[in-house]
């Protein structure tokens, strides 16, 4: 039991991230580089599915402060691979938008980087495109997918057991 609602906080996490996804139609003639706006995942590590995804969410709750604020955020969520084989989840935010799109992902050292979970065995997205195909990867800067969103995103997840992780 302790093991499905462990489960269920990392996903609701996510969830609250996921649910808030904005992307902002390019124009034409722009670069999708020069933009903003973005939605990438892609593989590291994982064999079906990415196992790290950036993007742009409207889920920020700005602070009361004398200058302007947004409730737009960047996060992103990566994984790590432990000595011990184990997988950490780590979620980065930042409340500001770029000028333009950055293809790198933060760095887990970044001191807007937290652990949002330790003692995974496997996290993976897949994301249903508008032909109703599920795709591996997903990158809104590129012309196959500018401007586009995913239908849908599956997330799956595998906790170690927790005799394992400690």
């Amino acid at each position: 039991m302790r093991e499905g609602i462990r489960a269920t906080a990392i996903l609701n996490r996510i969830t609250r991230d996921l649910e808030g996804v904005a992307l902002m139609v390019k124009p034409q003639d722009a670069d999708p580089l020069d933009h903003p706006w973005y939605f990438v995942a892609e593989s590291d590590i994982a064999f079906d599915g990415s196992d790290r995804v950036k993007f742009i969410s409207r889920n920020h709750i700005p602070t009361a402060t004398s200058s302007h604020s947004s409730d737009l955020v960047q996060i992103a969520y990566q994984i790590m691979v432990e000595e011990d084989e184990s997988l950490s989840l780590y979620r980065w935010t930042s409340p500001s938008l770029s000028e333009g799109y950055e293809p790198s992902f933060p760095r887990l050292d970044d001191d807007r980087t937290f652990i949002v979970a330790e003692g995974l065995s496997s996290l993976s997205f897949r994301f249903l495109t508008a032909d109703a195909e599920w795709v591996d990867t997903w990158d809104s800067t590129q012309i196959e997918r500018s401007g586009q969103l995913p239908l849908a995103i599956e997330v799956d997840l595998t906790l170690l057991p927790e005799a394992v992780n400690g």
